[in-house]
């Protein structure tokens, strides 16, 4: 595998649980998503979190090995407004 997938590899199952424990919520892996009403629109989401009240979010995590020795601050993901 390459360098740089092996970095997103090793390192976006601990982005989800550091995502669970920060917002709360449980995440289910999942695979192939098709729309059925429009079959060539498709996803594939890392998981679906899913909050205390049983609302379900699609979970998508990226570690880019750029980003490897960065802090990395996204303004609008505050716990608060994750969970």
């Amino acid at each position: 595998m390459f360098r740089i997938l092996q970095f997103g590899h090793k390192t976006e199952p601990l982005a989800k649980e550091e995502y669970q424990a920060i917002a709360g919520n449980s995440s289910i892996p999942v695979g192939f998503f098709v729309k059925p009403s429009q079959p060539w629109l498709a996803a594939t989401p890392d998981a679906v979190a899913k909050d205390e009240n049983g609302h379900l979010y699609v979970l998508g995590v990226k570690c880019p090995s750029s980003c490897k020795k960065k802090d990395i601050t996204v303004p609008y993901l505050t716990p608060e407004k994750i969970s």
